[in-house]
């Protein structure tokens, strides 16, 4: 992986210069425009945000190894069923270091369909920190909240 994180195999992490927006503040960035490519559909826009070897764990498909299953497997099959796509920032952990930044954040959803139900779940994303700062995607989860806890009792 080059410093730039689309290409070669240094491997190696540039971290953000010390002068600027914090760490947190660029990880809200990024979750905000995350969010337009999925109200958007614009699929073509997460290559700015995913690294090319991103691995992605949906709703739909198990593991992509890669942006280019992702998009196809996990983005086309889901996001055209749903409207008013939201992460909720202010529920969000957000736990930086020097070489990458967990998220993980409640997020809601409704489907097309007039009196559809909200489906609310939780996301995880991994992004790396490459050359001036800039984060990629490394890793998505995202996951449907259980419809019933369980119990040990």
């Amino acid at each position: 992986m080059q410093q730039d994180g689309h290409s070669g195999d240094s491997g190696d992490y540039i971290p953000p210069a010390s002068k600027g927006p914090s760490l947190n503040d660029l990880a809200k960035q990024w979750i905000a425009r995350f969010e337009s490519c999925a109200r958007s559909r614009k699929y073509d826009n997460l290559v700015k945000l995913f690294h090319e070897k991103v691995v992605w764990c949906g709703l739909e498909s198990n593991i992509c190894a890669n942006l280019t299953q992702a998009i196809e497997k996990e983005c086309k099959e889901v996001w055209p069923g749903q409207l008013a796509f939201s992460i909720d920032l202010a529920r969000a952990i957000i736990l930086p270091d020097a070489q990458s930044v967990v998220m993980i954040a409640p997020w809601v959803s409704r489907g097309l369909i007039a009196g559809s139900a909200a489906k609310e779940g939780r996301v995880t994303f991994v992004l790396g920190i490459f050359e001036n700062g800039k984060l990629l995607g490394l890793h998505a989860h995202f996951s449907i909240n259980p419809a019933v806890s369980i119990k040990k009792g």
